[in-house]
């Protein structure tokens, strides 16, 4: 596999990552007397997120618009306890609504002291919802999502659990190179391209069920060509993966990245749909992932795309 797609393999977790810049630990390394635990969902999806693994959800939107996503603080101990939320953002910069119960605690959870929850009885939860729109005339940032994380912590400020939130620009109808490669899943607009941090997620699948996504390589260049195109699935023990164009397919070649297109006159464009099945084995992450490039004349992947397939959420 040519070195530049190979790259693009620890990107989804980098994004991760990336949020987690401001709080105390990570989850899995917390010790703490209060047990709580975050899961995360978008509209129209069940909830994500594992006890040692921060769920994650991404949403795209049109310039100007308002992703909407829901969040709960689950307790999962034996006594109630009280347990601060913090708010980070990174990226693109976004106006942001957060509230607990339908009180707005958007201030208080930006703050440095962060917001203190009401005593959460065991097996109970506190409902959060946050609402990002990203500025329409944002300035150049490393990836073009405005992400924003809300980290879980004990009175102790020891972080048990954290999730983020990924809101995206849909992708314009167009690029600018020969080899653009862009996915959607269901409704969603497409994204991908040649900005770097596009995803698109599945709603939670459940156990022996599968979801497809769409994915489109185009030739946005000024002369007609074929594009080669690669495939690196990063769960492949616990998922299954079938690609077709058309009745075709074609997922050794595009596991392989020998798979080529049909020739494709400039502004013009193949489809092909993935097709991830989980059998309802968990991996140590609360999602299946993967991404695909859409490689150039000199073996570079031009235009590059992630997508994760959501697993419901296993609390404590």
């Amino acid at each position: 596999m040519p070195t530049s797609h190979r790259r693009l393999a620890p990107a989804l977790a980098f994004l991760l990552s990336c949020c987690l810049v401001g709080l105390p630990a990570s989850p899995a390394a917390a010790e703490a007397a209060e047990t709580a635990q975050l899961i995360v969902k978008a509209k129209g999806s069940g909830y994500s997120g594992l006890r040692d693994f921060a769920g994650i959800v991404g949403v795209a939107v049109k310039r100007g618009g308002t992703a909407t996503y829901q969040a709960r603080v689950v307790n999962y101990g034996d006594t109630a306890a009280h347990f601060v939320l913090r708010l980070e953002a990174a990226f693109m910069p976004a106006t942001r609504t957060v509230k607990a119960d339908n009180h707005d605690i958007t201030a208080t959870i930006q703050s440095v002291a962060g917001y203190t929850t009401p005593l959460i009885e065991p097996g109970d939860y506190l409902q959060l919802s946050l609402k990002v729109t990203p500025d329409e005339d944002e300035p150049p940032t490393p990836v073009d999502a405005a992400a924003t994380q809300i980290g879980v912590l004990s009175t102790e400020d020891v972080l048990v659990s954290s999730g983020a939130f990924y809101t995206m620009i849909k992708a314009p109808a167009h690029g600018t190179s020969g080899a653009e490669v862009y996915a959607r899943q269901g409704s969603q607009p497409y994204v991908g391209g040649e900005e770097p941090g596009y995803f698109t997620t599945s709603p939670v699948v459940r156990p022996g069920s599968t979801t497809t996504i769409k994915v489109k390589f185009q030739n946005d260049g000024v002369d007609a060509h074929q594009i080669r195109g690669g495939l690196n699935f990063y769960n492949p023990d616990c998922f299954d993966i079938t690609a077709k164009q058309g009745r075709t397919d074609i997922t050794a070649d595009l596991e392989a990245s020998t798979y080529v297109t049909p020739q494709l006159a400039p502004g013009k464009s193949v489809a092909i749909k993935l097709r991830v099945h989980w059998a309802g084995e968990y991996c140590g992450y609360p999602f299946g992932s993967g991404g695909l490039a859409a490689f150039d004349a000199d073996d570079n992947a031009a235009g590059f795309v992630q997508f994760a397939v959501l697993l419901p959420a296993v609390v404590g």
